[in-house]
């Protein structure tokens, strides 16, 4: 088991337009199999219905890109076996249906950010986060519009430093937000302002979900081909300088 922590951006750009693809469905698996426990409370929930017509077409974009590159595998098909193809395609040629199944996803991943383990948002916390930012401290070292995030991170450590008896589990934070919570001598590792807080809470520092999914289980949650989208997908992220 392992504490999975997302920032809102990851939960929208990544798991409900499902990019790299394939992320979606095993966020999901790992999930309702108990391998992960994933911390959310209610600034994720707010910001996640809030951005709900943004993320509807996010998704909807997915599904007809999906749809686009399966039927273009139709033309390395045997003559019956792409009839059969096409037909079984046919269904997700439809605005209608594809709108269908985007509310589909969107009400599976609000169901699911509802049942995570919510982590509790204290007076307390957000003063500490005001704090930071008066001293433009990580994550307010550029942006002044990172207090959800930064909240989302605090209290999610908080929580896991309050873990009672037993071994805790580890605990990854992924954000692609390397501007705020990375050291910008090197955006792989965490920002020397939370650095200690991330490692008294056990807390791993991740950019990518595809990364922290394939380094909990490779040869179980990946095949080869998916490996190789995650491959591509981090080397243009690294080219677009996220």
């Amino acid at each position: 088991m392992v504490d999975i922590i997302l920032d809102t951006s990851v939960w929208i750009t990544n798991v409900a337009a499902d990019e790299p693809k394939g992320v979606f469905n095993e966020l999901v698996e790992l999930f309702e199999n108990s391998e992960i426990n994933l911390l959310s409370n209610d600034i994720i929930l707010e910001e996640w219905e809030r951005n709900k017509e943004r993320i509807l077409v996010l998704i909807r974009k997915s599904i007809k890109d999906d749809f686009t590159s399966a039927k273009n595998i139709t033309s390395y098909l045997e003559i019956e076996d792409s009839k059969a193809y096409s037909n079984l395609l046919r269904k997700y040629s439809s605005e209608d249906i594809r709108i269908e199944e985007a509310n589909k996803r969107f009400e599976a991943i609000t169901d699911i950010i509802k049942r995570a383990t919510q982590t509790i948002i204290t007076d307390e916390m957000k003063l500490q986060v005001v704090d930071w930012a008066i001293e433009k401290k990580a994550p307010f070292t550029i942006k002044k519009n990172s207090v959800a995030d930064a909240l989302i991170l605090l209290s999610s450590i908080e929580h896991r430093n309050n873990y009672g008896g037993g071994m805790r589990p580890k605990g990854i934070f992924i954000t692609m937000n390397h501007t705020d919570y990375a050291d910008p001598e090197d955006k792989d590792l965490p920002h020397p302002d939370l650095e200690e807080m991330l490692d008294g809470a056990d807390i791993t520092y991740v950019r990518h979900l595809n990364q922290a999914l394939f380094t909990l289980a490779p040869a179980a949650i990946m095949d080869f081909e998916n490996w190789i989208d995650i491959a591509t997908e981090m080397y243009r992220e690294e080219r677009r300088g996220f």
